[in-house]
């Protein structure tokens, strides 16, 4: 059966959905600004944090810890693990079907979710394929953002209020995301730093784009850091990234 025209094949899109790329770094990092980047590519697609290994994290994390109590109980009673994964897999391809049939050429799928710094060993288990890109910015820099976050209407439900609170979030996150990143196969972890893609957007976007495996050239590159300049991102309104679900009609302004 063919698909119709700018549908991915069955196999397209299957490969797309099970080798994702992930950027991951302590929030306030500049994960936003290089994922908005990324996605003026034409052959990356992504939507709005997912949150995604956050939320199964607790059930596979029980899977195992269940399993291991002097009585033991819970879903491993009646799952095996790859039949627990399985089933994640597909809660993960149901999330993000109408996003990447939304970029018809699309051959990476991006997810951003800094978050997702401290959930790398769980995101491995579950896409082997998957490559990530961890961003790192000064700690420095991260505490005074994430203290000014928590001060705004847009942070005070999440960022951190104190100087030792916010820096323990950072440690946290760079700790685990290279804990982990360690453990990944040759070629699948990135960790590339917020102060270098500063000083040289062109040279280390065209590193980024060749860990993703997308097209680094020239021309696609000097697009993409123009369309997503970050000093005039300052002043103006960024553009959203639509959301669906629930939350479909939900207006979504991104802060500066």
């Amino acid at each position: 059966m063919q698909e119709p025209p700018g549908v991915p094949s069955s196999s397209g899109f299957e490969q797309v959905v099970t080798s994702p790329g992930l950027l991951v770094g302590a929030p306030r990092s500049g994960t936003s600004w290089l994922q908005r980047m990324l996605l003026d590519h034409p052959a990356c697609c992504g939507g709005h944090e997912s949150h995604f290994l956050v939320s199964v994290a607790p059930l596979a994390r029980d899977h195992i810890r269940k399993a291991q109590m002097h009585r033991p109980h819970g879903l491993a009673a009646y799952l095996t693990r790859e039949e627990l994964l399985d089933g994640i897999r597909d809660l993960w391809r149901r999330t993000v079907r109408e996003t990447i049939l939304q970029r018809p050429g699309a051959t990476l799928l991006l997810e951003k979710t800094p978050d997702h710094a401290v959930h790398l060993e769980l995101a491995r288990e579950l896409f082997p394929a998957c490559r990530v890109v961890h961003l790192v910015r000064d700690a420095r820099a991260v505490v005074d953002s994430l203290i000014r976050a928590g001060k705004s209407d847009w942070g005070r439900e999440w960022a951190p209020g104190s100087i030792d609170s916010a820096s323990q979030r950072w440690v946290e996150c760079v700790e685990a995301a290279e804990a982990s990143g360690r453990q990944f196969a040759p070629g699948r972890y990135l960790r590339v730093h917020y102060e270098q893609l500063r000083l040289d957007p062109f040279g280390t976007l065209g590193r980024v784009l060749d860990h993703f495996g997308l097209d680094s050239d020239p021309d696609v590159r000097r697009r993409m850091i123009e369309h997503n300049d970050l000093d005039r991102a300052r002043t103006n309104t960024a553009t959203a990234i639509p959301m669906r679900g629930m939350l479909k009609d939900h207006a979504s302004d991104e802060p500066a």
